[in-house]
């Protein structure tokens, strides 16, 4: 059997399973991969690993790959995705002083992501008439869905995330440190990170990803572009090989076993509990005893590369001033999601639909496929049509006056 070495990258986070997977319990070995791992500490080093070819492919920020496609954020190449690893996981989480500050203005902890949003923004009132420094939010990397979530979060309770706060970028291995230390006041990161701040008794979670974007697309496999249209045979062994990781991910019965594995010196090197917690939708809130859905890998709802969520992620970047909205710009952030791969990959068990647009709106989907998972519908209510950007750039625009 002839084997297809492919290199590629992760960051320590819970959701980089089923590349680990993939290794650990042979699914690589099953379809020909020789997948050789490697460990990263930044987003923006992973993204430059990538760029350049020190690795074939990543666990990475969906928002980056579209990115890529528009050059902005300093891309050395143009990526796109194949397929999705996982939905949700995120978290936002507050220290425990400010905590305790929005307690005082007569919150009370819940799964209701606008009350949390509405009691900071009473508090960001309060420091602005007396004159105090404002509050300081920490994401990943500023192409990221914890970047957007966050703004997204604020903005819903009238906090401009450019001039009411000040927002810093901090990796994630380092953010509940960088809390602890009194350099940021909350933060939004993906799993263990945010458990494993609320266990050490720095932080309070106040919003979970399951509650402000019910299935929001999280991480991706990214790949360098070139590297992939010359490689479709090889791209394809690879969704497959992460379709069957992803299926064996999504078992409760595997919770323990994968947990063990994931928490290896060489993987996340974190405490086995903390990493089954956010797994089973259970990590310390006061919010919450469980959360359903905090973390998925099943690949009917996660592994479609739905251009519906590429084009919400553009539309991100066009209203906080990243990058302008031009009908090029709209083709090229199409360009970073393929569903083309993806429908490649498994062309002898799925029908190939006749457009994206077409699935999003009929429900004509591969039998793999969850069309829920096409809606993008925040906590706020509003329904971001991929097909009107126009239309929703107003809807913002008239809720913000």
């Amino acid at each position: 059997m002839t084997m297809h070495p492919v290199s590629a990258g992760f960051i320590p986070l819970v959701d980089a399973a089923p590349l680990i997977v993939a290794v650990e319990k042979g699914f690589a070995e099953q379809h020909s991969i020789a997948l050789k791992l490697k460990r990263s500490k930044s987003w923006a080093g992973l993204r430059d690993r990538l760029s350049v070819g020190d690795v074939n492919a990543a666990h990475m920020l969906a928002p980056v790959v579209v990115a890529s496609q528009l050059n902005v954020g300093n891309p050395k190449a143009p990526m796109v995705t194949p397929c999705g690893l996982s939905m949700n996981g995120n978290a936002i989480s507050v220290s425990t002083s400010l905590f305790d500050a929005m307690q005082a203005t007569g919150w009370k902890p819940s799964r209701d992501p606008a009350s949390g949003a509405q009691a900071v923004a009473r508090l960001v009132k309060e420091r602005k008439r007396a004159g105090e420094e404002p509050l300081t939010f920490a994401s990943v990397y500023p192409f990221s869905s914890h970047s957007y979530e966050l703004r997204y979060w604020l903005a819903s309770a009238g906090i401009d995330p450019d001039e009411d706060v000040n927002l810093t970028i901090v990796p994630p291995p380092m953010i509940v440190a960088a809390l602890g230390e009194g350099h940021i006041d909350g933060f939004c990161v993906g799993a263990p990170w945010s458990g494993l701040g609320a266990e050490s008794g720095l932080s309070h979670i106040v919003a979970f990803k399951a509650d402000l974007w019910p299935q929001g697309p999280e991480k991706v496999l990214a790949l360098r572009e070139e590297w992939a249209d010359d490689q479709p045979q090889t791209v394809s062994r690879l969704v497959r090989m992460l379709i069957d990781a992803a299926r064996w991910c999504s078992e409760p019965a595997h919770r323990d076993e994968l947990a063990q594995i994931l928490s290896g010196d060489e993987y996340l090197d974190m405490a086995v509990a903390t990493i089954a917690a956010a797994l089973a939708g259970r990590p310390p809130s006061d919010g919450a005893a469980e959360v359903e859905d905090h973390l998925l890998f099943d690949p009917k709802v996660a592994s479609y590369p739905w251009r519906a969520h590429a084009l919400w992620f553009y539309a991100q970047m066009v209203r906080w001033g990243q990058v302008r909205h031009t009908e090029t710009n709209v083709l090229l952030a199409k360009k970073a999601y393929r569903p083309d791969f993806y429908r490649a990959a498994l062309a002898s068990a799925l029908a190939t639909p006749a457009s994206q647009q077409d699935e999003i709106r009929s429900g004509e989907l591969p039998s793999l496929v969850d069309s829920s998972a096409a809606e993008v519908r925040l906590f706020d209510g509003r329904l971001f049509d991929p097909d009107d950007l126009d239309g929703y750039f107003a809807e913002l625009g008239a809720a913000s006056r």
